[in-house]
This record gives C-alpha cells, sequence and structure tokens, in this order.
C-alpha cells in the first residue's frame, strides 16, 4: 500500500511540472485541428478544464448521457477541439476518428491499455496519419513507467500469448525502483528543466512521437 502510495504521489508531482508545457502544446494543436488526451486521473482532468473553454471529457464524473454527447459534438462541431479522457472510462469503446492527434499526459499501467486508447482515434478505414505524443517527465517515474510499458509491448508482440503474463509484472518493476531510488542519498542532484526534441518511435501501426519535456 505504501508503495502504491508512493507511485501515486510522483506520477501526480510529474503531472503538475508538464502543465505549462502542455498547455503551450495542446493549445498550438487546437488552433489548427481537434485533440484527444489521455490522463489517469480527475485532479488533472478538472485542471485542463480550467484552462481551455470548451473541453468535452469522457471520466468518471459523467453520465452515459454526459459521454454519448461530447462524442457527438466533438465529432460533429468544429468549436469543440478538445477532449479529454480517463484512461479507464475512455480507453475502449468510442470513435474518435475525427481527431489526428492525441496526447498522452500520464500513462496508464499496461501497453494493451496504451495500445486501446491509440486506437480510439486509429480506427479501420483511417486514412490519415495518427500521431500520439507521449509527454514525459525526464528523471521522473514517467521515464521509468514508459520505458516498462514499451519493453513488454515490444515483448508480447514477439511471444505469442504471453502479453497477460508480461503486464502483471508492471508493478513488480516499479517497486523495485521505488525501493532503489530511497536507497540513494537525499542529497542528489536535481536535475535543471530543458525541452528536448521529438524522438520518433514505432508502436503498432501508428506513427508515435515521444516527447520529453524535462
Amino acid at each position: 500500500a505504501e508503495i502504491l502510495s508512493q507511485f501515486r504521489v510522483l506520477t501526480q508531482i510529474s503531472s503538475v511540472g508538464k502543465m505549462e508545457a502542455f498547455k503551450a502544446f495542446a493549445g498550438q494543436i487546437i488552433e489548427h485541428e481537434k485533440l484527444v488526451v489521455f490522463c489517469w486521473y480527475k485532479d488533472t482532468i478538472r485542471k485542463i478544464k480550467e484552462m481551455f473553454p470548451n473541453v468535452l471529457t469522457i471520466y468518471g464524473d459523467n453520465t452515459q448521457d454526459e459521454i454519448d454527447k461530447a462524442k457527438k459534438l466533438f465529432q460533429t462541431e468544429d468549436k469543440y477541439r478538445i477532449i479529454v479522457l480517463s484512461y479507464k472510462k475512455g480507453s475502449t469503446g468510442h470513435n474518435l476518428q475525427v481527431a489526428s492527434k492525441m496526447i498522452k499526459l500520464e500513462l496508464s499501467w499496461t501497453a494493451a491499455m496504451e495500445d486501446q486508447a491509440e486506437d480510439r482515434c486509429y480506427r479501420i478505414g483511417t486514412k490519415d496519419t495518427v500521431n500520439i505524443y507521449y509527454l514525459l517527465g525526464r528523471d521522473t517515474i514517467d521515464d521509468h513507467r514508459y520505458s516498462i510499458i514499451d519493453a513488454k509491448r515490444q515483448a508480447g508482440k514477439e511471444v505469442t500469448g504471453s502479453k497477460g503474463v508480461i503486464e502483471t509484472n508492471m508493478i513488480d518493476d516499479l517497486t523495485k525502483l521505488i525501493i532503489r531510488n530511497n536507497s540513494r542519498s537525499d542529497n542528489a542532484e536535481v536535475p535543471e528543466y530543458e525541452v528536448l526534441k521529438p524522438k520518433a518511435l514505432n508502436h503498432v501501426n501508428i506513427k508515435s512521437e515521444n516527447l520529453q519535456l524535462f
């Protein structure tokens, strides 16, 4: 329980540090086209709603009628250019093919859930390239979670029928990380913030980009 609590705190620390960069990046996208954003925590979704007008949402606080209305408005009305979804409520069962840009502001816990989220935009019949942007806080828990998810995603492709077993090791891997980091000196140097150029990745059948922010 203590380790899981640390996961939550570390993830939220990283999210807070990324919000201004996210605001600038997302703002540039929605000037010209629609954008899908995936988050894990409700607090993050509420902050995004405060940043932009006409933000649509699909997460635990929405009723089914509100979700259906949000999807319809996003698909049909030009003024609604950003929709924010939680992984639990939004990674399956929704067609958001009208958007060709997606930002992962926070990560889920499994490669399968990440792939399902990306499939909300990349559907059968999609003609345009779908660009997926992972916003990762360098030297935060984001880096480690992404590396684990990506490694398990690649392993799942190579080993038939092993996907579920591989993903169960996520908590074990992060627990080892927390324990290892807690054993280090508290006087470790804090890294300076910087913006890095996107690095191209090869995932599934979608063009993905890994945008590390700091």
